[in-house]
């Protein structure tokens, strides 16, 4: 199989709020480390990685897929190319050759244990680098085959190691799409070349594996119980066990990161999933402080420090009667209501920031 990887090249930045954020991710380059194992192919069809210009080029995007190895495999595996340590362009160009010299197998057989343990390897030996970066394996076969290990032990391995798994059927096998998929790929991580989509599906999966929160964060969609990755939003939201009052809610949320605040309400679908989420745990929680504040006269949601607050739509919901601190109350005949209360009373609250992507990249996961 033909390994083909390209950069992701970045949208213009939105002007809305993070929660106005397109269903997944802004379509940025991808800043994380991909281990690409293929079943390697003939000489008439030599792999090859599309690359950025040069850095004094107009069009050089500093944003790259950080690919740790490309690694072939038959019945033995082999790093093709280390990337982990460029230093410059031309060490990439350098790097890139190696895939179009790499002798060919002359062994029929192909064992993806062979190539699946060869990830393993890759991915311990970089343990404690770059450990804020998502990892990601990529697996291109056409065979289910094996010699030494059980590939779905194997497969779990490398997902307590924090890779997602994706694998690319590049035959027409029904029966190893079945396997790739029941035992390999993490979940809606299973493609097959045979659609003619493959590009376009390692895009859209690449940016919502770089969509993501830091521990302890939940990140926005809904319903909440979905398990549907590519429904993520770029939002991040954050419950802690405690009740303050309105003020040091605030403080609080904006010490938590650089990008974090008092929750925002902007549709009734994310009200919804604030009081979903709020309840999760089993608690019965009748009120908590969200960003709503008065300015002024006019109602605003709380942004990040050093960002200009969003003004409330009345679509949103009905503003307060009057100005001062809100709360969002649920009443016993199952209705809500930001109601005006004092500023002193402690309340539960919840806090938000945007995903960690490209263009908000977190350098700690704490």
């Amino acid at each position: 199989m033909c390994l083909k990887l390209i950069t992701v090249q970045k949208n213009a930045a939105s002007s809305h709020p993070s929660e106005l954020r397109p269903s997944v991710c802004p379509a940025s380059a991808q800043p994380l480390p991909i281990c690409a194992p293929l079943d390697y192919c003939p000489a008439s069809a030599q792999p090859w990685i599309k690359v950025c210009p040069q850095p004094n080029s107009p069009n050089f995007c500093p944003e790259v897929a950080h690919i740790y190895r490309v690694i072939t495999y038959n019945y033995n595996a082999t790093d093709v190319a280390d990337l982990y340590m460029l230093q410059s362009y031309n060490d990439l160009n350098q790097q890139i050759q190696l895939l179009s010299t790499t002798p060919l197998s002359r062994d029929d057989h192909s064992y993806i244990d062979s190539g699946l343990g060869a990830a393993i390897r890759m991915i311990n030996a970089t343990q404690g680098l770059r450990d804020n970066y998502q990892k990601v394996v990529v697996f291109f076969t056409s065979q289910y085959d094996y010699y030494y290990n059980y590939p779905e032990d194997q497969a779990k391995i490398l997902k307590s190691l924090g890779a997602t798994v994706i694998t690319v059927n590049t035959g027409g096998d029904d029966n190893v799409q079945q396997n790739l998929h029941d035992k390999i790929a993490s979940k809606q991580m299973a493609f097959t070349m045979a659609d003619g989509n493959t590009t376009q599906e390692l895009t859209r999966a690449l940016l919502a594996i770089n969509c993501f929160c830091r521990p302890d964060w939940m990140q926005y969609h809904y319903p909440l119980k979905s398990k549907d990755i590519y429904q993520n939003y770029g939002v991040c939201v954050y419950s802690p066990a405690i009740a303050m009052n309105r003020i040091n809610a605030q403080n609080y949320c904006h010490g938590l990161t650089m990008t974090s605040y008092l929750v925002s309400e902007l549709d009734q679908q994310k009200r919804a999933f604030n009081w979903e989420y709020l309840n999760s745990n089993g608690s019965a929680t009748h009120a908590f402080y969200n960003g709503l504040t008065s300015f002024n006269g006019t109602w605003w949601w709380d942004q990040p420090n050093g960002m200009p607050m969003w003004p409330l739509d009345p679509s949103s919901g009905a503003a307060p009667q009057r100005a001062g601190c809100v709360a969002d109350m649920k009443y016993s005949d199952g209705t809500y209501s930001w109601t005006p209360i004092s500023c002193t009373n402690l309340f539960r609250f919840l806090c938000e920031s945007v995903a960690c992507d490209t263009d908000n990249y977190c350098d700690s996961m704490q």
